[in-house]
């Protein structure tokens, strides 16, 4: 970096000419994106997101011969980031993974959009986007979702006691007595019994 500077602030000279310091930006411009295309950023997959606090890993390649340092800046609508939205990490040669600790503020999908430029911000190194599905339920949805579940509980036991009487006056029977005999018939068999 301090060499393409160096070579940068040469082209200021008057008495360079105007094509040659042309083709000096235009090669420092080349070998500048040529590094960075050995800058590989976390590829665009579905994370699923099971619990309300979770871990999103973020998986980098740096095919450099040297520790890069870059910024994340980390944009999700739904999801809350630890430490920040905006981070300087260190990529180290080979693969990198960078746990991004994340709460989870509603179910649903949303994207996770991560740019990564050089420090200073100067320098857009690539961005990505990955699809995050969120299953979890909030405080207030599991109080609601509780309610609506007693709820129906109890509707389910009222039904089935409204059926059961309804079963009962259909037959006769009282729904109280195990023989099956219904109080009439206590009744009737009582008073033949006084009469006999």
């Amino acid at each position: 970096l301090d060499l393409w500077t160096q070579l940068n602030s040469q082209t200021l000279s008057v008495e360079m000419p105007a094509p040659a310091r042309g083709d000096l930006h235009q090669g420092i411009a080349r070998e500048v994106g040529q590094k960075v295309a050995r800058i590989r950023t976390p590829p665009s997959r579905t994370v699923l997101l099971t619990s309300r606090n979770s871990t999103v890993p973020l998986r980098f390649r740096n095919g450099l011969e040297y520790p890069v340092r870059v910024r994340l800046r980390i944009r999700a609508p739904r999801l809350e980031v630890a430490g920040g939205r905006t981070r300087v990490v260190t990529l180290q040669p080979g693969n990198n993974r960078i746990d991004l600790d994340v709460t989870s503020r509603a179910p649903g999908q949303s994207l996770l959009r991560i740019e990564t430029t050089s420090p200073d911000g100067q320098l857009t190194v690539a961005a990505s986007s990955i699809p995050v599905r969120s299953s979890t339920i909030s405080g207030i949805g599991a109080a609601i979702g509780a309610i609506a579940l007693a709820f129906l509980l109890a509707w389910w036991v009222s039904a089935a006691r409204r059926r059961h009487r309804q079963e009962a006056r259909a037959t006769g029977h009282h729904p109280t007595t195990g023989d099956g005999a219904s109080p009439d018939d206590e009744d009737r068999t009582g008073t033949v019994a006084d009469d006999g």
